[in-house]
């Protein structure tokens, strides 16, 4: 084919094709201003409810700030890979396909994340919350075990392994509770002293009572 008819085909393809560039970019632009205010509207929603407030008087965390940023981006995402179909960008097609099937998951993940922590601290601070050592102990422990029943569970829903974590919370437990029976070992060592020395001072002003009651 001659160079002049390869350009001329290039420049009515290119022609052709400008259309769907400028429908593309508008669903670009469209996306954004979508994502924008789902942002918007999630995030005055949810700054209302009881959930945010609990998170805000207890940690750094935002509910409202988190869960808007997560659907801003889905629905810029949705846009995003319209937009490529329209252009015909058929890998990047592909790939947002593969992202937006683990949306769902990723929202799963971060809600159950979220719910867990929420719950351990409301029983560690709020439940186990005590003067006593063993009571503040007794809130951590169930507070640390909860927020690793919901991270297992939002790996689980990213379709991530468990496997690491799970060996390494046998780890934790482990080195817990060898800790546990050197401080309970190390105590009763220093408890058995004292009540031995008990019975002894006992012994010893028993046995003199008796001494001189026999003398006399």
């Amino acid at each position: 084919m001659p160079l002049g008819e390869v350009a001329t085909t290039f420049v009515q393809n290119f022609i052709a094709y400008i259309p769907n560039l400028v429908l593309a970019a508008l669903v670009l632009v469209g996306g954004y201003i979508a994502g924008k205010v789902v942002e918007t509207v999630t995030f005055k929603l949810l700054s209302r409810t009881a959930i945010e407030k609990f998170y805000k008087e207890r940690t750094y965390l935002s509910v409202a700030f988190i869960f808007a940023l997560i659907f801003k981006w889905v629905t810029i995402l949705y846009f995003l890979e319209y937009a490529a179909e329209i252009a015909k960008i058929t890998a990047l097609v592909n790939l947002l396909n593969s992202i937006i099937a683990i949306v769902p998951g990723i929202i799963g993940a971060a809600a159950v994340l979220l719910g867990s922590y929420g719950v351990g601290l409301y029983i560690k601070d709020d439940i186990f919350r005590t003067k006593e050592f063993y009571g503040n102990l007794l809130g951590k422990l169930i507070f640390l075990f909860i927020l690793y029943v919901g991270i297992t569970i939002s790996l689980q829903l990213l379709h991530i392994p468990t496997a690491l974590l799970n060996y390494l919370l046998l780890l934790i437990v482990g080195a817990f509770a060898f800790g546990i029976a050197l401080a309970i070992g190390l105590g009763l060592k220093d408890l058995v002293a004292e009540v031995a020395e008990s019975y002894i001072k006992e012994y010893i002003q028993t046995g003199g009572k008796q001494a001189r009651s026999r003398k006399k």
